[in-house]
């Protein structure tokens, strides 16, 4: 809900929503002020004005990881195995950096660093479920993530180890 008040001769609209800036604007008449603020509103309703990218800074992989254990894992059937993949990623240092931190190579790495000690079939499904905490992070609980950096390069180069089994 939109915050209207008298500045003067004139009125000014005020209009915060989680995730993005607050948006304002001084109008002469009021009802001016309420339609505008609707508007407004109505265009962060339906994600046609840009997410704020500070809230990215403020969540870890970790957290998502944590999160979706708790939330997501429960209903499947691969819970046991999920807490034992997110006890893996947690003994490497990127899962501590913020989403809007991360990028593709921190996963190359823990990639290749893993390839040395399972096989490419576990390496694989490590990545997948990564990326579905993504998804997850970006579909279910509405995170302002531009791109997943488990697809695109990384994306292919998974093609390349289901070559190698």
């Amino acid at each position: 809900m939109a915050t209207m008040r008298k500045r003067g001769t004139k009125w000014q609209a005020v209009v915060r929503r989680t995730g993005n800036k607050p948006q304002s604007k001084c109008f002469i008449k009021k009802s001016d002020a309420l339609i505008w603020a609707r508007e407004i509103e109505g265009k962060i309703d339906c994600a046609v004005t840009p997410l704020d990218m500070a809230s990215l800074s403020k969540v870890t992989f970790k957290d998502l990881m944590v999160r979706y254990e708790a939330e997501v894992s429960p209903a499947k059937k691969s819970a046991s195995s999920d807490h034992y993949t997110f006890n893996i990623f947690k003994s490497f240092a990127f899962v501590n950096k913020t989403l809007n931190n991360i990028r593709s190579r921190d996963f190359v790495t823990f990639r290749d660093t893993r390839l040395s000690d399972v096989a490419p079939s576990t390496v694989r499904r490590n990545l997948a479920l990564a990326r579905h905490v993504y998804e997850v992070a970006c579909k279910e609980w509405d995170y302002p993530i531009p791109t997943n950096p488990l697809t695109g390069p990384v994306a292919l180069k998974w093609r390349e180890l289901c070559s190698v089994i």
